[in-house]
């Protein structure tokens, strides 16, 4: 499961371009890997899944607080809630992919830092499911989008307010 990055192999060399044969050549290359995965990979891939992951849970409080402001809710028609529900629950798909992914980089900074071993296959699945992120995300902004804008056009259950009593 894992390859020891110290260790020569016959199918890639370690570092791109160069073979070395004795143990100091090879820490030393494999500490220069360390060195790039964290300094570029990792902290890149970290800051911004934390950014994103912010902005999605804002927007998901965001739109939970002022859903009878978008939509009125009460009142709004089953499309445009059935639209508003699709939002949230696309949110919080977004919000549980970027924490995986999130927890798959700093699985990945284990493995390079404390077993050796290579982490880009769990660098690709938090890039996988960033992608998943995103993706969701969109496409919660628009069930949000067709939700106002169903709420804004079509009519609402209550169309007519309720006649008052009449006094005899």
């Amino acid at each position: 499961m894992y390859s020891d990055i110290t260790a020569p192999s016959s199918r890639e060399p370690i570092c791109p371009g160069e073979h070395p044969t004795d143990a100091a050549a090879q820490k030393a290359c494999a500490q220069e890997m360390v060195d790039r995965f964290f300094k570029i990979d990792y902290s890149e891939s970290k800051d911004l899944a934390k950014s994103f992951l912010t902005l999605l849970v804002a927007v998901f409080v965001a739109s939970v607080t002022f859903s009878e402001k978008i939509i009125g809710i009460g009142a709004a028609s089953g499309l445009a809630k059935v639209s508003m529900l699709a939002c949230w629950i696309l949110l919080l798909i977004a919000i549980v992919a970027c924490g995986i992914g999130l927890t798959y980089i700093m699985f990945a900074l284990g493995d390079i830092v404390y077993v050796k071993a290579w982490p880009y296959e769990k660098e690709l699945r938090a890039g996988w499911l960033f992608a998943i992120a995103g993706v969701a995300f969109v496409l919660s902004l628009c069930a949000l989008l067709l939700s106002g804008i169903q709420a804004l056009f079509l009519p609402s259950t209550s169309e007519t307010p309720a006649s008052p009593i009449p006094r005899t």
